[in-house]
């Protein structure tokens, strides 16, 4: 009896570390590009409203798809290191040049 339970926690053991192991893996896979596919349906939604409107179809693009684009790319797309060290590192004031001497 003990050798059963024995085995049995043993192989529940095997099935956690496999989905951890699966669960890191699944983070560094490539992705879909869910977010290129957002932006195209963007697009076509902002040359109907722009018809519509009888306006500029690359005004409506650049206000409404470009801000909306970006927000669905940064929650869908995976963050590289760099963005990362970047958030982490406290920002620096840019050094201006005036010309004056």
């Amino acid at each position: 009896m003990t050798a059963a339970i024995e085995a049995a926690l043993f192989l529940l053991a095997g099935i956690a570390l496999a989905l951890v192991v699966t669960n890191m893996l699944g983070r560094n896979a490539p992705r879909p590009p869910a977010a290129g596919a957002a932006v195209v349906q963007l697009e076509a939604v902002a040359a109907r409203l722009a018809r519509a409107l009888d306006g500029n179809v690359q005004f409506v693009r650049l206000s409404a798809g470009a801000e909306m684009a970006e927000g669905i790319a940064m929650r869908t797309l995976p963050r590289t290191t760099d963005e990362e060290a970047e958030e982490r590192s406290p920002r620096r004031p840019r050094h201006t040049d005036t010309g004056a001497s």
